[in-house]
């Protein structure tokens, strides 16, 4: 197996783009929930200032100008809200105008995560657009104060004009400051550095130990051990100095006292680092994506801002809302635990072992299959995080689509705190949006249609998640005006899709068709629908995780899309059955029962297909030996066994020679040449080290 080589890019990047990301959801979350309630509150106000303030700092430290000049834009027009909070604004308008920006911030950092090596300075209609609103509501502010007159000699301050009036002759108050990072937040350095940036604006004199933050390879090493110590001068309060050191991200203690002299160890020539040489500092890096940071002053400053609150507040929801580790680890992590199941099954039903009496290692092999099973367990555990935040990014859909169609809606999330595997969440992601944004465009009417129909004027889709056994399912369900039976199978017998009468197909079936490719009932295509794709890839995405999907709809009252998928990929329980010399698993929660049978209950229809009988009901037969072209042992009915599977409601019944046994199943990636052969979704080792083929019980089933 090949060694564990991590991320390609830089743990400083990582990082970046991790809490980029983190800090933009957290954005997106605030406005859609102040747009609905229509006002936005102070702590809102006070938080996404502090959002836009940390990723423009972190943005100029790491060198992306076009990032961190759009973030200085919205953080300078929060900055006016926030001082000027009595008065009264267009919330939507800024909202709007807001969630803007931040789509051009994810637009930005995702091609950082692509690798590009430039960012295009491409947001500048957007920018002009948030200064004018911003230079609109402060004339508007202005026009607004009672017995004033305006100042029109003096110009609107454009830009921070430094605290420090050199012509003056107040003392300056010399500070030493000790600050300790949380344990394991990693990076000590990076942050440290993040610190620094943020108090050279307010400081004279500025000297930190170690003196080499970004080239000195043991600088994390010291900051861990001693912690990060800063002497400073400066004429700013010593609560404001004191906020701007607390601010930084994992801070775990401060302390800042007051100093007559700097420490005689301590002077410009011999602690300066270079990088605080110059007014403004620059980091070079290795591969340096996008161009250097315009040196833009902070036009704001951090006063009157309770930034332990906001360290507190975003660690909180980092750390609630992902699993610290690297996920490439974590793979790995379960790659290895599949290798022990499978050695310690080789181990256990070795052929040597077959007919000694070894009841000391029976004893021991029972114990280590517990100790797999429970490493196993706490593996899967590890790796499932709670569906909750992709189901927060519906909103935002839901929002736009109601704007742009004119219709109003309102999402409704339930068991957001059901965990799925990670490699299932970011699968489910598309298929998600699809079928919502299929809920808003197909399901529910206009506001004249629902108040017709005598509904209320806003429509209601609910997205819920739920544990079922080894399943998840999801629903997605409006209470729009429903499908359309008579037009579907009108649209599908016009494509040649059925020739069946009516009285043939059941209301299944009919919902079915808009699963197929090229299948849609919309007469005209919108920017969201009628070009016939979409639903077919939704299925296939499923279908790919193991899953499936169901659809329920009455005309007028609504539709229910139900996702059916398993808990994980990685390990499930398998069924082996025997064909001939071949092997095969059935995945155990696809099998509802297992049987003999006699010749008398097989039968055929009119076109020769194999049905058998049990207890009155009749059921399609497949025979895997004819399915994979394979010898069997046996052809007659009453000597092999017969398995009946279920698929999304669909029941067939399966012969093969032989029942083998249950056992854990670790699924391996087909061969490119077995992934041409319908019916086989994986591939396993077995105890004996022979492999086996692991049925796709969807595919056998259609």
């Amino acid at each position: 197996m090949d060694d564990y080589t991590g991320s390609t890019r830089e743990p400083m990047l990582d990082m970046f783009i991790f809490e980029s990301n983190q800090l933009l959801e957290q954005l997106e979350e605030i406005l859609l929930t102040a747009e609905k309630a229509k006002v936005l509150k102070k702590e809102s106000i006070n938080e996404i200032f502090r959002i836009m303030h940390t990723i423009k700092g972190s943005s100029a430290m790491m060198m992306f100008s076009p990032i961190s000049t759009l973030a200085h834009a919205v953080e300078d027009l929060f900055f006016h809200i926030r001082d000027h909070s009595e008065e009264t604004y267009d919330y939507p308008a800024i909202c709007d105008l807001v969630l803007r920006a931040a789509d051009a911030l994810k637009e930005k950092i995702q091609q950082i995560e692509a690798g590009e090596t430039q960012l295009e300075e491409n947001a500048e209609a957007l920018k002009v657009a948030i200064r004018e609103f911003l230079q609109g509501i402060k004339g508007s502010a202005t026009n607004n104060l009672p017995n004033k007159k305006a100042d029109t000699s003096v110009k609107a301050k454009q830009y921070y004009i430094s605290n420090y009036d050199l012509k003056k002759d107040d003392a300056l108050q010399k500070y030493h400051a000790e600050v300790h990072f949380d344990e394991g937040c990693e990076m000590e350095n990076i942050r440290a550095y993040s610190m620094v940036f943020g108090l050279q604006e307010k400081c004279m004199e500025l000297f930190h130990l170690p003196a080499d933050l970004v080239g000195d390879t043991d600088a994390t090493a010291t900051i861990v051990a001693n912690g990060f110590n800063l002497w400073f001068s400066s004429k700013t309060a010593e609560s404001e100095l004191s906020e701007i050191i607390n601010g930084a991200l994992f801070v775990k203690k401060v302390t800042l006292v007051k100093i007559e002299e700097f420490p005689q160890s301590i002077s410009p020539e011999a602690a300066l680092p270079e990088t605080l040489s110059k007014k403004k500092p620059s980091i070079v890096m290795p591969d340096t994506i996008g161009s250097p940071a315009e040196s833009e002053p902070d036009s704001n400053g951090m006063a009157d801002m309770d930034m332990k609150e906001v360290r507190e507040s975003i660690t909180k929801s980092i750390k609630s809302n992902i699993i610290n580790v690297n996920v490439q680890k974590l793979d790995m992590l379960l790659d290895l635990v599949g290798e022990i199941v499978i050695t310690e099954s080789m181990v256990t039903r070795c052929p040597e072992l077959a007919g000694l009496q070894l009841d000391a290692f029976h004893k021991s092999a029972n114990q280590l299959r517990k100790l797999t099973d429970e490493l196993q367990d706490v593996v899967m555990s590890i790796r499932m995080l709670p569906i909750a935040n992709t189901f927060q990014k519906m909103h935002r859909i839901v929002r736009d689509m109601s704007k742009q169609l004119g219709k109003e809606a309102e999402l409704i999330l339930l068991g957001e705190e059901t965990e799925v595997d990670k490699n299932l969440i970011d699968k489910l992601a598309d298929p998600l949006m699809h079928l919502v944004r299929n809920a808003m465009d197909h399901g529910i009417e206009s506001s004249e249609g629902r108040t017709a129909s005598g509904k209320s004027v806003k429509g209601k889709i609910i997205l819920e998640a739920r544990n079922d056994g080894g399943e998840i399912w999801i629903s997605i369900k409006d209470d729009g005006k429903g499908l359309d039976k008579e037009r579907i199978l009108a649209k599908a017998r016009e494509h040649g899709i059925t020739a069946k009468t009516d009285d043939e197909l059941t209301e299944k079936e009919i919902f079915g068709f808009i699963l197929l490719p090229g299948f849609s009932t919309k007469e005209s295509v919108s920017e969201f629908s009628g070009r016939g794709v979409g639903m077919d890839v939704v299925r296939e995405n499923i279908t790919r995780m193991g899953g499936s999907i169901a659809i329920d709809s009455t005309k007028g009252k609504g539709t229910t899309m139900t996702i059916r998928i398993p808990l994980t990929l990685a390990i499930i329980d398998g069924m082996q059955v025997a064909v001939g010399d071949s092997g095969y698993i059935i995945p155990t929660m696809a099998i509802r029962e297992s049987l003999r049978a006699e010749k008398s209950q097989a039968i055929k229809d009119t076109e020769g297909n194999e049905l058998i009988m049990i207890r009155g009901e009749c059921f399609p037969m497949i025979r895997l030996h004819r399915l994979f072209e394979v010898e069997p042992r046996t052809k007659m009915l009453e000597e092999g066994i017969i398995i009946v599977i279920q698929h999304d409601g669909v029941s067939v019944c399966l012969f093969a020679d032989e029942l083998l046994g249950e056992q854990h199943v670790v699924v391996k990636p087909l061969p490119a040449y077995f992934k041409q052969i319908r019916g086989i979704s994986g591939c396993t080792i077995l105890g004996d080290g022979n492999i086996s083929l692991i049925l796709d019980v969807g595919t056998i089933s259609e």
